[in-house]
């Protein structure tokens, strides 16, 4: 797949801060007569991202957000007719610490978690790793938790790692993450020792584009709602 073709296309859009009709249409076309895999993906949001970084200290950040969001929404939309990848994994009988860090080690660009609670060394270490090779790491947790014997908030807080809380009287109960934009994580799965070797848990993950996009929306909107 050529890039370069496709980031042209991006800065070509980019001259006026926004995606009209016909560039829609143009991205279209050129997306359909590619393989937008799970890695294709995750290639085209970064370099949409790359592009928008180089942007963002003229332009005004909404109407780049904006933007950025028109251009995903037409990659997520030609994704969509692609074949799905998609696999199940339960605990504790298989090794799904293992499996999460595998995701996290691949990662190149930004990790989005949110999750009630993380106790679990490994996958704290794993995320510390990203943070530390220049991957873009947001975590997002329940206040309550975050102070329980074991947590890793602070730890990872402390090293850098952007971290928001939900303080309200209610609980944030998700378990989900993101990676690259392009794979997502989600199901009962709490990252703590517990769920990795006692408790009944699972978790499916899947580049089903939509789905992806949903979740990476949501946690955006989240991200904005809680304060740092």
């Amino acid at each position: 797949m050529d890039i370069s073709a496709f980031e042209k296309l991006l800065r070509e859009s980019l001259a006026d801060i926004r995606m009209s009709r016909s560039e829609r249409r143009d991205l279209q076309e050129w997306l359909q007569h590619q393989n937008c895999s799970g890695h294709v993906l995750s290639q085209l949001r970064n370099a949409a991202f790359r592009i928008v970084r180089e942007y963002a200290g003229d332009e005004d950040p909404q109407q780049l957000i904006s933007w950025l969001e028109s251009v995903m929404r037409v990659v997520y939309t030609v994704a969509n007719q692609e074949t799905v990848q998609a696999e199940v994994w339960f605990s504790p009988d298989q090794d799904c610490v293992g499996r999460i860090s595998e995701l996290i080690r691949q990662s190149h660009e930004q990790i989005d978690v949110c999750v009630f609670t993380i106790t679990d060394n490994r996958l704290s270490s794993s995320l510390l790793d990203a943070h530390r090779r220049g991957v873009m790491v947001r975590l997002i947790t329940d206040d309550d938790k975050s102070t329980d014997a074991g947590s890793d908030v602070e730890q990872l807080e402390r090293a850098g790692v952007a971290v928001r809380m939900d303080c309200s009287e209610w609980h944030m109960h998700h378990k989900f993450a993101v990676f690259d934009g392009s794979i997502l994580l989600n199901g009962s799965y709490n990252w703590t020792r517990g769920a990795a070797e006692h408790n009944a848990e699972n978790f499916l993950i899947t580049d089903h584009a939509p789905l992806v996009h949903r979740f990476f929306e949501y946690f955006a909107a989240l991200w904005s709602k809680l304060e740092p």
